[in-house]
C-alpha cells in the first residue's frame, strides 16, 4: 500500500480520537439496590474515597503490626479485608476469600 493511504488513515484516526475526546461528560444517577434515593457518581466516588482512606488507615495501623505472614497482625488484616469484601458485595472466587498456599523460605 502506498504512503498516501497511511497518511489519510492516520488523519482520519486522529480526527476520530479528537472528536471522541470532546464528548460531553454526563452525570449518571446510580440505581440503589435497596430502594434508596439514587446517588450521583460524584457522591459515590467521595464515599469510596473515604472508605478507602479508612481501610488504609486500619491496615497500616499499629494494630496490624506490619502484617508479616503468620503473625496476629496479618490475621487481623486478612479478616478485615474479607469483611470489607463481604460488605461491598464482592463474591469470592472459591468458597471463601482466603486461599492457603505454602512457600518455602530460607531462615
Amino acid at each position: 500500500m502506498s504512503g498516501k493511504f497511511y497518511r489519510y488513515f492516520y488523519i482520519i484516526f486522529i480526527c476520530f480520537l479528537a472528536m471522541t475526546g470532546c464528548a460531553k461528560k454526563q452525570d449518571v444517577a446510580l440505581q440503589s439496590q435497596d430502594g434508596e434515593e439514587p446517588k450521583s457518581q460524584l457522591s459515590e466516588t467521595a464515599e469510596s474515597q473515604d472508605s478507602t482512606e479508612e481501610d488504609l488507615a486500619f491496615l497500616t495501623s499499629d494494630e496490624c503490626n506490619g502484617r508479616k505472614p503468620g503473625t496476629p497482625g496479618n490475621e487481623k488484616a486478612a479478616a478485615y479485608i474479607a469483611e470489607r469484601f463481604e460488605e461491598i458485595g464482592l463474591q469470592p472466587f472459591l468458597k471463601d476469600y482466603r486461599h492457603s498456599y505454602t512457600k518455602e523460605t530460607e531462615s
